[in-house]
């Protein structure tokens, strides 16, 4: 009996104890992120026609069709116009092949990064073999020398805001 009493007690100071932290922790995770690059490619043989649409905040800020030749010696894809700027905010990325169903993500989902210190993300669609999938990735560094939307071998390249406060 008095073990159970001493568990019980852990487990209410264990609680009391990291509620403060795991609120700062939401806190954290609710700052606003910015879609800095948004891309597609069909990993099919197949060609395929893609529907794409970028939400912010609740609203729909893009959306576009894309016909992606089919896989022969090289992947075919392609970056998709910024049209939704440099504005922070909950981006959702939904994506469907041919007419399909939805497939959404949410920039919230970012991976290889902590998404508590992410500012800025990009999104990669995927189709191979009839699986469609959306990944969301801390790589923003790597386009860090953009600042507008120019050609870069025949593809857009999103514009990306380096200024804003952390």
């Amino acid at each position: 009996m008095r073990r159970r009493a001493l568990l019980e007690t852990l487990a209410g100071v264990g609680t009391v104890s990291t509620a403060g932290c795991l609120n700062a922790v939401s806190e954290l995770r609710a700052q606003p992120m910015q879609l800095a690059r948004f891309t597609v490619d069909n990993w099919d043989s197949a060609l395929h026609q893609f529907d794409l649409r970028v939400d912010r905040d609740g609203e729909t800020v893009h959306r576009s069709s894309h016909e992606i030749p089919g896989k022969d010696d090289r992947v075919h894809g392609k970056v998709v116009g910024c049209d939704w700027g440099t504005t922070p905010g909950e981006y959702d990325l939904f994506a469907r092949v041919d007419d399909g169903d939805w497939v959404h993500k949410s920039l919230d989902e970012v991976v290889d990064g902590w998404r508590d210190t992410v500012e800025c993300a990009t999104a990669n669609v995927q189709y191979e073999s009839e699986y469609l999938w959306i990944r969301v990735l801390d790589a923003c560094d790597r386009y860090a020398y953009e600042f507008s939307v120019i050609e870069e071998s025949g593809r857009e390249v999103c514009p990306i805001d380096y200024s804003r406060e952390a």
